[in-house]
């Protein structure tokens, strides 16, 4: 009983310890470095050191508040130009130590420059063979997803020649407010950059970002599968038909033909083309060998 109370007075101290340990960076200066990274980070690589420029860029405020003499500042960005090479979004931690590193060193801990670089370059392989695997969101033929309101999203890359025959099918709920993070080539007067905006509404992490796997079911000789269904946002499925069919919902729809031919109460749709169903309009009867997104809306 007494061993443990000395431990417990011995962790109490030791917090206490850490909570006054003096600190020159605040969380809002680490924060605006990660933006600078992220910003930065795939669009200034170079043959010869690769991401070395935007890391420089990212620790440009740090070392700035660290270091008030010029030469240490000076020596501080050359220390963040040597070749870097990780992955965007996992390989941030590499720099976060870094920083801490940064700031120790500013401090007057014993820290050499090569030991940060060091750091660094054992750190960057590791975390990129990690981000490389699991960061991006790979999406396979029938899958989806969905990215909720403050989620940073983008166009996929140009499809391989194995899948040119795959369609992508985007829905978006009504939205009065759009902030632009980038705009390829488009940034004109009248479409502004909303940075600041987006720095303050983006979700970090985006932890719903995968593809999912349906599950179909059989309705009438039509195989159904719902992707999302919330009320008072949208309601996102797809109807799979062999030979004939049959749908129903009382709210509007929009089907969208993803591959095949069908012809829907005497109206031939092909791969491409849309209809739009009214409310309340009866029964589809659905003919043919084809594949259709759907998206409608229901109150709550």
């Amino acid at each position: 009983m007494e061993l443990q109370t000395k431990e417990n007075s011995i962790q109490e101290l030791k917090n206490e310890n850490v909570e006054k340990e003096e600190r020159i960076l605040t969380k809002k200066d680490v924060t605006k470095s990660w933006w600078l990274w992220w910003l930065s980070v795939e669009v200034s690589n170079s043959f010869e050191r690769l991401q070395a420029l935007a890391c420089c860029i990212s620790m440009i405020p740090i070392l700035r508040k660290l270091y008030k003499n010029e030469d240490d500042f000076r020596a501080g960005l050359k220390r963040h130009l040597q070749f870097f090479n990780t992955e965007s979004t996992w390989g941030a931690i590499t720099l976060g130590v870094a920083v801490a590193m940064e700031e120790q060193k500013a401090m007057g801990k014993q820290i050499p420059d090569e030991a940060i670089n060091s750091v660094k370059t054992g750190l960057m392989g590791p975390f990129a063979g990690i981000g490389d695997t699991i960061n991006w969101a790979t999406f396979k033929k029938g899958q989806y997803t969905y990215g909720p309101q403050g989620t940073l999203h983008g166009s996929p890359y140009a499809p391989t020649e194995e899948e040119k025959d795959m369609v992508e099918l985007g829905f978006e709920t009504n939205s009065d407010i759009t902030y632009r993070l980038y705009d390829w080539g488009r940034n004109m007067p009248d479409r502004p950059l909303h940075v600041e905006k987006v720095i303050e509404t983006v979700n970090i992490p985006d932890d719903q970002n995968m593809g999912v796997d349906i599950v179909e079911k059989d309705i009438d000789g039509c195989k159904v599968a719902y992707f999302i269904d919330k009320p008072g946002i949208f309601t996102a499925f797809r109807i799979r038909v062999d030979e004939n069919g049959t749908f129903e919902r009382k709210e509007f729809m929009f089907l969208f033909c993803i591959d095949g031919e069908a012809e829907i109460n005497g109206t031939v749709i092909k791969k491409g083309e849309t209809i739009f169903i009214p409310c309340n309009y009866g029964t589809l009867t659905i003919k043919g060998k084809a594949e259709f997104g759907g998206m409608t809306y229901r109150n709550l």
